[in-house]
């Protein structure tokens, strides 16, 4: 999966980062133009299981690819974890913190946004769409969280401009990966 992901990215010009040259301060200018990089010192996983809900002695590596610039996000993760249930843990978290987004954006239920969802059993899918051409505010969230194993990826789009090149970014992951993307949803 990560090999898939990285040559997407490598496409897409985003920047490899070695781990030893890995420090959180740095992330968001690198994040810019985009980046990718695999951790898996113990260190580096603390410093990053802060931020996305983990025990950094849970996991063997992870891969970690961004890229956030003018409202457009794109980030990709993919957690190698020790074993299954502590896999499986993660993913049935992630997939009800996309399942409470999908009921905060069903709620506003108006005219002027969409949300669907697409799931299986080893993956949960959403896409949000909120154009409100009146006032020129317009976005797209998206969501993929599946399991394989050991391995848990979750990608996230969020864009506040049509056809942006993060949406891009995420069809080509997924096409690499031969699954549907969420952005097939709206």
């Amino acid at each position: 999966t990560t090999g898939k992901i990285a040559k997407v990215l490598d496409k897409a010009k985003y920047e490899k980062v070695d781990e030893k040259d890995y420090d959180d301060d740095d992330m968001e200018d690198y994040a810019e133009d985009g980046f990718y990089v695999t951790l898996k010192d113990s260190k580096n996983l603390k410093s990053l299981a802060k931020s996305f809900d983990f025990d950094k002695d849970d996991v063997k590596a992870v891969f970690a690819g961004a890229k956030m610039d003018d409202g457009n996000m794109i980030m990709t993760m993919v957690y190698e974890f020790n074993d299954k249930d502590t896999a499986e843990d993660f993913y049935d978290d992630m997939v009800d913190e996309l399942k409470d987004e999908v009921k905060d954006f069903k709620e506003e239920d108006d005219d002027d946004s969409k949300v669907e969802t697409n799931k299986g059993d080893n993956f949960y899918q959403f896409g949000y769409q909120f154009d409100w051409s009146d006032w020129d505010i317009y976005m797209e969230s998206y969501a993929d969280v599946r399991i394989d194993g050991t391995t848990v990826t979750v990608i996230t789009v969020t864009a506040s401009e049509k056809k942006a090149d993060v949406i891009d970014d995420l069809n080509d992951i997924c096409e690499a990966l031969k699954i549907d993307s969420p952005a097939d949803l709206i």
